[in-house]
């Protein structure tokens, strides 16, 4: 009898460290749609991480995925979106003649397919203390910071850095 508690105990102590590793340390996902082609595809499998948030924070140009009020299609519940970080507390980000500045100064965006990036009423941002703004790498299909329904992101709505692409093979390894 003895034998068999500590084995369950073993058990579940096991399915709770591995439990905490996932939801804490990495956590895979799923790209849906195109709104950050040419850098991730739809359907590519990727892994997050909250932990290297908390540890290393989060950085311009960092891929991040986040919660949203938006509704999934099927009325299933909310999206979690995919983009890119543009600005972090503190900038102005402004969008003129289709070109994103940060502070004043044209960012190179190398990761885009060079489409000029269109504004929806809005052209400048100032981003507040636990905020960011957020951009999708292909500008002409992507609902981000630049809609009034995204907006701005609350840093606590971020489930994760992008850190690594798992799916397809002949993609996959660490992402920049």
């Amino acid at each position: 009898m003895k034998k068999e508690i500590i084995e369950w105990a073993r058990a579940l102590i096991g399915a709770f460290v591995l439990t905490a590793i996932i939801i804490f340390f990495i956590r895979p996902t799923v790209v849906y749609g195109p709104s950050m082609e040419p850098s991730y595809y739809d359907r590519e499998y990727l892994l997050i991480s909250k932990a290297y948030v908390y540890a290393k924070g989060l950085e311009k140009g960092d891929v991040v995925i986040f919660k949203t009020h938006l509704p999934i299609e099927d009325g299933s519940g909310e999206k979690n979106l995919i983009k890119r970080i543009i600005g972090v507390a503190g900038d102005t980000v402004e969008i003129l003649d289709g070109k994103v500045y940060i502070n004043g100064s044209l960012i190179e965006e190398t990761y885009t397919d060079g489409s000029l990036t269109e504004t929806f009423g809005t052209t400048k941002w100032v981003v507040g203390e636990d905020e960011i703004f957020v951009l999708g790498d292909n500008r002409d299909n992507s609902k981000d910071s630049r809609f009034e329904d995204v907006g701005l992101v609350n840093k606590k709505t971020i489930m994760g850095k992008v850190i690594l692409r798992v799916l397809p093979l002949s993609r996959a390894g660490t992402v920049d």
